[in-house]
């Protein structure tokens, strides 16, 4: 009954919809992006950054986006149950809370894998089209990060499954949910942009001797640089962006304007993924079986 009611649900049909026009054009709008940012470093520094990309760096960099509409369309499914007063009838219906709460969770990760592949095949055959073949990832390697978001998607539905089903009110719910997401993705900006700080002060191009006044210091080109982070700090930091849900989607965002994904470790990835499927969805049920029902 639930993913029936998926299939009426105005909000998943409008993700539906955007998911697929966005995989459909984000090979063309994300290459006009890079051309337009090159085009302007070669007006400032008078040569081109970076080497030419490829179909791979086009096909994810907006699943970003699609993450932070599946945790409104989570909230938003969820909640409707409150908001109608359903939860009570399907309880008296015989219904136990685990299966309840199951089938919320089942229905909120298929609805998450169908935006992806609605976003995914329309982004790959355009990209064919309009870009060629793979450049830099194999076919196995490609596979192997369609299948981490697809595990990602499942990750983010026990995350807001689990908050949608323990707070009754459903505005509440979409706003806790749209504000972790955002909150881990702003996370793993800052953690990317610690972790991209140089160990020492390096020339941008040839002859450059920028000199850096920090805090009354001058630190000139091949100085050590006071805000790189190293040691056990960047350890952890690669850690956390690798393990936490909104690493991943970040590092395929930049991989965009990159020639190579910043730090990204698969197995930790994958590995952060299930937790966070698992976890809250034990937590979850454990937590609404003690719930009040009003």
């Amino acid at each position: 009954s639930n993913i029936t009611r998926l299939g009426i649900n105005g909000v998943f049909r409008v993700g539906f919809l955007v998911s697929a026009g966005m995989g459909a054009l984000c090979p063309v709008i994300t290459e006009w992006i890079v051309n337009r940012q090159r085009g302007l470093i070669k007006l400032a520094a008078g040569n081109l950054a970076g080497e030419a990309l490829s179909l791979d760096h086009f096909l994810f960099p907006w699943v970003m986006f699609l993450a932070v509409y599946f945790a409104l369309q989570c909230s938003c499914f969820v909640g409707t149950d409150y908001h109608d007063g359903t939860v009570r009838n399907k309880i008296a219906a015989g219904y136990s809370r685990t299966d309840i709460y199951m089938a919320n969770f089942i229905a909120n990760a298929a609805a998450g894998c169908i935006l992806f592949t609605s976003y995914i095949i329309p982004a790959w055959c355009a990209g064919r089209l309009y870009l060629g073949k793979l450049q830099v990832f194999t076919r196995s390697e490609m596979m192997t990060y369609i299948l981490l978001i697809y595990v990602l998607m499942i990750a983010l539905a026990g995350i807001c499954t689990m908050i949608s089903m323990l707070i009754s009110n459903e505005a509440l719910a979409v706003v806790l949910c749209l504000g972790i997401m955002v909150a881990l993705l702003l996370l793993s900006i800052w953690m990317i942009y610690e972790l991209d700080a140089p160990e020492y002060f390096e020339p941008a191009f040839e002859g450059d001797d920028t000199t850096y006044i920090i805090r009354g210091i001058t630190y000139y080109m091949g100085d050590p640089n006071p805000y790189y982070v190293g040691g056990v700090q960047r350890v952890l930091y690669i850690f956390l962006l690798n393990f936490l849900p909104g690493g991943a989607f970040m590092d395929f965002f930049m991989y965009m304007n990159d020639t190579e994904l910043f730090c990204m470790n698969v197995g930790i990835c994958f590995l952060g993924a299930a937790f966070f499927a698992v976890v809250p969805t034990i937590a979850g049920v454990a937590l609404f079986k003690r719930k009040e029902l009003k």
